[in-house]
């Protein structure tokens, strides 16, 4: 076994270098916090701006429709584990943290709503997926 070890040494430390680099990529350098996407679904009307930009509205369970197939209907956003808390009338999902990720509504051409990021202590930038 010495002598396997001695042979291969090279190989075992570029595995190791190459596992040892890989951990780091799953780590906010800003934050050192674990980064962990959560797609969040949004359960509102896309035509009434006041439910596309309260947080309350993006909860981690699925809405039931194809997301990212257009640009006109708020419908999912991808955002970090952290930016969520726990939904106080149901505590089995979470709903987007108000604090960490403040919401606005951009009307689009078709007079529906798209979600922006308007502010929040998270450096989670906008990753939303709407639909037509």
């Amino acid at each position: 076994m010495n002598k396997f070890i001695k042979t291969q040494f090279l190989a075992i430390a570029a595995v190791v270098t190459i596992l040892g680099f890989s951990a780091f990529k799953m780590v906010d350098r800003g934050t050192k916090t674990l980064l962990a996407p959560v797609t969040i679904y949004f359960h509102g009307d896309s035509t009434d701006p006041s439910e596309v930009q309260d947080e309350s509205f993006w909860t981690d369970q699925p809405n039931g429709q194809p997301c990212n197939t257009g640009t006109n209907n708020a419908c999912a956003m991808i955002v970090e584990d952290s930016d969520l808390i726990p939904n106080p009338a149901d505590p089995s999902e979470r709903e987007l943290n108000p604090t960490a990720f403040q919401l606005g509504a951009q009307e689009t051409t078709s007079g529906n709503y798209v979600p922006t990021k308007t502010g929040g202590s998270s450096s989670t930038p906008l990753n939303s997926q709407n639909r037509n």
